[in-house]
């Protein structure tokens, strides 16, 4: 009897061996057909390749492999089209996503204690932390990877998980994916230009039963254009087709770097808002210049016509004269003011800081 059960346990533990080996032979498969230039043809057919995924488990090397061939077929579409609507450029977006965190989720493995795991893309970082029931961490340790970081709680989450007292959590960071959720998918009340001041970052709880945080989530964001003090900065979440700020804060930042507390997880980003420039402000300031330099030229001429020529003795032009005279004054004193206005506001300025300074005791 106990021999039979033995080679019961020996055949089924083969069949899953079998199982995995067939799941693994098929993703190294998936592949981009020759000449995919489309996202409704081949790529559209990878990403169903992708879907069909049932291994629950994956190699790192496997994972990588097949993100390495999804984010080069996403270049490749955007390369080749520059006229894809928002509407097109976000469903592509969502579909990098999902199939992220699907391949990234297979990267989970039972464990007792801890364990981790993380990779490096030139398009994609990723990172996963899992905690068992025997785990002995207070705390799981920042989660990192080029320009961001997460803190999470992971352990309290784990805890949570009454059955199994475990829990893992997946970080990536997209260095491309901004060209697919552009900034100016952030829709506010006032026209302002949007900057994209981070990477866009995902954090999931794959294979976690009870996903409830326990806390905020914090996450810090490496400035990856420069900063402007007048531009005000808003740590954002996607939501389908736009980013949108509902449970998200700005908790502190400074030139180089700004973190972010949500309470929830999803994928986010750092998006600056800055004002408008005047439109076509270079433009009128010469049309300005042009037509006061116009008004001189012509003022000048009648000055010179009433003041040599008369055409009747009865006929007096020296009111004719003064008129002229005084606008082509006001002409001249106005080009004047518009060409050194800066320098008469410094002067100004100073002037009123004097009496301060000297009332000052020394």
């Amino acid at each position: 009897m106990f021999h039979r059960l033995h080679i019961f346990h020996l055949l089924f533990f083969i069949i899953i061996i079998v199982f995995m080996l067939i799941s693994v032979i098929a993703v190294i498969n998936i592949t981009l057909h020759q000449g995919c230039t489309t996202s409704g043809g081949c790529l559209k057919n990878l990403f169903e390749q992708i879907e069909n995924i049932t291994a629950q488990v994956l190699p790192l090397n496997i994972v990588t492999d097949i993100l390495t061939v999804a984010f080069n077929a996403s270049e490749k579409i955007l390369e080749t089209t520059t006229s894809a609507s928002p509407t097109e450029l976000a469903s592509h977006g969502n579909k990098m996503l999902k199939t992220s965190e699907k391949l990234i989720s297979t990267l989970v493995k039972p464990t007792d204690t801890n364990d981790s795991v993380r990779f490096t893309l030139p398009t994609v970082e990723g990172q996963v932390f899992m905690v068992g029931a025997k785990v002995t961490l207070d705390k799981i340790p920042r989660l990192d990877t080029k320009n961001s970081s997460v803190d999470i709680d992971l352990i309290g989450i784990a805890k949570n998980n009454y059955e199994t007292r475990s829990a893992a959590v997946a970080f990536m960071s997209y260095n491309t994916m901004e060209n697919l959720l552009k900034p100016d998918f952030f829709n506010t009340s006032n026209e302002t230009v949007k900057t994209m001041m981070s990477t866009v970052i995902s954090a999931t709880l794959p294979k976690t039963n009870n996903t409830k945080l326990t806390e905020p989530v914090n996450f810090t964001l490496k400035h990856i254009r420069e900063f402007d003090p007048r531009g005000s900065l808003s740590c954002v979440y996607w939501n389908i087709s736009e980013w949108i700020v509902d449970g998200c804060a700005v908790l502190k930042t400074n030139s180089s770097y700004t973190v972010c507390s949500c309470d929830h997880l999803s994928t986010f980003a750092l998006i600056m808002q800055t004002s408008r420039p005047p439109v076509s402000g270079s433009l009128l300031e010469l049309l300005n210049l042009v037509c006061v330099i116009v008004g001189l030229v012509f003022f000048s001429l009648a000055l010179l016509t009433f003041a040599l020529c008369q055409w009747s003795p009865g006929v007096n032009n020296v009111a004719r004269i003064n008129i002229c005279v005084s606008l082509l004054l006001a002409h001249l004193l106005f080009l004047l003011t518009q060409r050194f206005l800066s320098i008469i506001w410094r002067q100004k300025v100073r002037m009123m800081k004097e009496p301060y300074s000297s009332a000052q005791p020394h």
